[in-house]
């Protein structure tokens, strides 16, 4: 289980991660709940071919309310890691956010340079 908090904690401190965002990728058709035909349909776009079983296994470990079905806020739970991120490693996530919005400010200058060719 100490595997998975850490992977949780490394993908909450990117700066281009968005549990709403992962959510909606997974939930295509927008009616607000993740269920076993949404998440096979994103598993076999991914390249992962599940069986039913494998699916409903999958959407049991975060359903907490019983009705094989996920909404947001069950899905979201169970993407937030049990240990807060370090002082660190969010330090680490703001330098990588700065530099990105660096480098797309440059991109965005060039391309509207009046200079250019």
């Amino acid at each position: 289980m100490r595997r998975l908090d850490i992977l949780k904690r490394e993908l909450e401190i990117r700066f281009d991660f968005s549990s709403l965002a992962a959510y909606r990728s997974i939930d295509r058709y927008n009616d607000g709940r993740i269920n076993t035909f949404n998440l096979g349909t994103f598993l076999r776009s991914c390249g992962h071919y599940a069986s039913e079983t494998e699916l409903l296994a999958i959407v049991r470990r975060m359903d907490t309310d019983g009705d094989a079905q996920l909404s947001y806020s069950e899905f979201a739970e169970y993407i937030r890691s049990a240990c807060p991120p370090s002082r660190a490693a969010m330090e680490v996530s703001e330098r990588a956010a700065s530099a990105e919005r660096y480098r797309r400010c440059q991109l965005d200058s060039r391309a509207s340079s009046p200079l250019r060719p």
